[in-house]
């Protein structure tokens, strides 16, 4: 299966073996979630339009950070992105750049 998400160059597909090599919890627009977490079920963010979650590189993670803001899963959306080392979009109110700052500290 193939996670894809649309950007404003055009589709950029993404294998369901995510980005460590190991297969991923990753949202898929052809079959929904694979091996989805309970704490998923209560995000907020289930309900947002995916492209939100990954906006475009430089682009600004604002609106989706005042949605992660209201949710009561947040940490651990953010655990699970730490732990799965996810490097594409906001999880747990972090954007990639966020993550990987706080990953090195």
């Amino acid at each position: 299966m193939i996670a894809v998400r649309r950007r404003s160059s055009g589709l950029v597909a993404r294998s369901a073996y995510g980005t460590t090599g190991r297969p991923s919890d990753t949202f898929s627009i052809f079959g929904g979630l694979l091996e989805q977490p309970e704490w998923m079920a209560g995000a907020v963010c289930a309900e947002t339009d995916p492209e939100m979650l990954f906006p475009d590189k430089g682009g600004s993670t604002r609106e989706v950070k005042q949605i992660c803001a209201g949710c009561d899963v947040r940490a651990e959306c953010l655990r699970y992105a730490l732990d799965k080392q996810e490097r594409f979009g906001v999880w747990g109110e972090l954007s990639e750049r966020e993550r990987r700052e706080r990953s090195a500290a």
